[in-house]
């Protein structure tokens, strides 16, 4: 539906006429028709339209659409400039104010729009304060064949940026009850400052005010702005009767405006041992009970404010906290991983589709190494199994997004997308990841989710004691694994990882933290079957070996040999290219079968070896590889736990 509204000026006799005020001029957009948008915290009347001349271009008409609640209540185009109008507008209306000046010749983008400052804008409507927020139609309403349906164009809802200037004459003739409160919220005894915003045409005013504080329909004070304290649990109801010498009386009730002790609950966690968490209720009030279920079983495990529990294991578990303060009750349920973290805190704005690879570099700064077991990561893709394989260098990605050279898959993990869009989602390693102190680039390749990132415009930082994970103006992604050219910059990997430490957990652990070099069969890779655990046995598989016989080297330093500083080019003795990254303090000779073999290596249960560090490479027999006779596979670092 759509109506001319009078075109005259229109006269309010006794009424307070007064404009919008708007932001200044900024800038000047050619192209679609913009405006703003607001929510009616008054009655008053549109009276006038008009455009500032900062956007005005020879031969241009001016065009206005006025839309109260979603339906058009003005579209007049072809004007010289200002228009009258009547529209009324009641408080709760949803107001959209769109204007632009258009050329002789109109199109979907031809609009000539004065653009004002960044929405949201605070402004005021005949003393009431009132946000705008940018609105437009995606055509110039100036076009003659400008329909409302959708055909031409689509409604931009409100949203931030630049608004669209578009001068407003209002006029208010009448009594019209309004008020504020200096808090809505809050813990019993809570103590509120009413202000009265009432209007009135009259000459001499209001003359009388009635509130009614609790809804009890009797009258609380007669000041024109009282104070009142509430002492108890509820929501309240708050009506303002006011009357004047010229118009009948008028009121306003509030429901529900005022509301005492509406606790909302949150809380906290941290591991502060093995396995074990801190919970803290941080919820917005003071509570008088808790209830807390631990471990996702819908049993109360606790009535204390701040509990500690302990979990058998690193795995996600639902905690829920029901919070109570006298006669209103809260909940709320989180995903708690009984392990340390490090998020990065973003709310992801964009994603790319599946496959597809995101970069971030990882320093590990504790000297024992760090064990992931899961992360999270945000997506866009609802209930869906995925997978993400998790890549490796030394040093950091950069410059290497699209080789693969340098690159070693270390673990792949799984899991599912949330059943709602762009929430975060676990994938946890079947066997955790453990990572050796040192700097890495990652790559993490997700296949069958939508990963979704940040758009940054510089390198940053997110760290904790162990941790430390950059991203940012270079964080790329790629549909295939380092294939391809859909490099994309900047983005900023959006997720969480799930973490121990030897030092909190006590866990052994095992993992690669430096490449090889590539023989006649490839480079040889490890992988742990058992972890050094005392009293048990390290067991590891080794591949690509061509005639499945190598010399595992285990030393006590990644950093320092015999040799000299560590890594050493093999070139001295005839393999050139061929990295040795741990000292020789022992070798033992592996055999296996075809191009595989696994190494053995137990542990004493010794207490004095808990935590100890340990690093093994294998040497890999290689006639047809160098003069040597032999390669160097990926190097390992190990610490010795539980």
């Amino acid at each position: 539906m759509r109506f001319l509204a009078c075109l005259a000026p229109c006269l309010f006799v006794g009424a307070v006429v007064a404009q919008i005020p708007i932001p200044p001029h900024a800038a000047v957009y050619n192209g679609y028709s913009r405006g703003f948008n607001f929510t009616a915290q008054t009655p008053f009347v549109i009276t006038g339209l008009d455009l500032p001349v900062d956007a005005f271009q020879a031969g241009d008409t001016a065009g206005y659409l006025v839309r109260v609640n979603g339906n058009v209540a003005l579209w007049s185009v072809g004007n010289v400039g200002a228009i009258g109008a009547s529209i009324p507008i009641a408080i709760g209306d949803v107001v959209d104010v769109i204007g632009n000046w258009s050329p002789a010749v109109t199109g979907n983008f031809s609009g000539h729009n004065s653009y004002g400052n960044t929405a949201p804008y605070s402004t005021t409507i005949h003393g009431v304060a009132h946000t705008l927020n940018r609105t437009g139609w995606q055509w110039d309403i100036g076009a003659p064949g400008w329909v409302s349906t959708g055909a031409t164009g689509t409604y931009l809802a409100p949203v931030t940026g630049q608004i669209g200037r578009v001068i407003v004459q209002t006029a208010q003739s009448g009594l019209f009850a309004n008020f504020t409160a200096s808090a809505t919220t809050g813990a019993s005894p809570l103590t509120v400052n009413f202000t009265d915003l009432s209007f009135s045409s009259d000459p001499g005013g209001i003359s009388s005010w009635a509130w009614d504080f609790d809804g009890d329909n009797v009258v609380d004070s007669t000041a024109q702005n009282p104070s009142f304290t509430y002492t108890g649990c509820g929501d309240f109801n708050v009506s303002l009767t006011v009357t004047d010498a010229s118009n009948p009386t008028n009121s306003m009730t509030k429901s529900a405006y005022i509301r005492t002790d509406g606790i909302v609950a949150d809380f906290t966690s941290g591991v502060i041992a093995p396995l074990t968490v801190q919970f803290t209720d941080t919820s917005n009030l003071p509570a008088t009970s808790w209830a807390w279920d631990l471990d996702g079983d819908s049993i109360v495990d606790s009535n204390a404010p701040n509990p500690v529990w302990v979990y058998p294991n690193g795995n996600a578990v639902n905690v829920t906290l029901t919070v109570t303060r006298n006669c209103k009750s809260n909940a709320i349920t989180k995903s708690v991983i009984a392990l340390q973290q490090l998020t990065t805190n973003l709310a992801a704005n964009n994603g790319v589709g599946t496959p597809a690879t995101l970069y971030f570099n990882l320093d590990v700064l504790n000297p024992a190494g760090v064990t992931i077991n899961s992360f999270d990561t945000i997506t866009s893709t609802i209930s869906t199994a995925f997978t993400a394989d998790v890549y490796l260098k030394q040093g950091t990605y950069q410059g290497s997004e699209l080789v693969a050279a340098p690159w070693t898959l270390v673990g792949t993990a799984s899991g599912t997308t949330a059943p709602v869009a762009n929430q975060p989602a676990n994938s946890a390693f079947a066997n955790p990841l453990y990572i050796p102190q040192g700097s890495y680039g990652v790559a993490i390749r997700y296949i069958g989710a939508y990963p979704r990132y940040v758009t940054q415009t510089a390198l940053t930082t997110w760290a904790t004691a162990d941790l430390s994970l950059t991203a940012g103006a270079a964080s790329l992604s790629t549909a295939g694994a380092f294939t391809g050219t859909n490099l994309n910059s900047p983005r900023s990997w959006s997720g969480t990882l799930y973490y121990g430490t030897h030092n909190l957990t006590g866990a052994a652990g095992h993992g690669f933290f430096g490449q090889g070099c590539s023989g006649s069969a490839g480079i040889s890779h490890q992988q742990y079957v058992t972890p050094p655990q005392l009293g048990g046995t390290l067991s590891i598989n080794c591949d690509n070996l061509p005639f499945a016989i190598g010399v595992m080297i285990v030393g006590t330093s990644n950093t320092i040999s015999g040799f000299g500083p560590l890594p050493v080019d093999l070139g001295i003795v005839g393999a050139p290219g061929c990295p040795l990254r741990v000292s020789v303090d022992g070798t033992d000779t592996v055999v296996g079968v075809g191009t595989t073999a696994t190494w053995n290596f137990p542990i004493p249960n010794v207490p004095a070896l808990n935590g100890l560090l340990f690093y093994n490479q294998l040497a890999v027999l290689d006639p047809a590889a160098n003069a040597f006779g032999l390669v160097i596979g990926d190097a390992a670092g190990w610490v010795l736990g539980l």
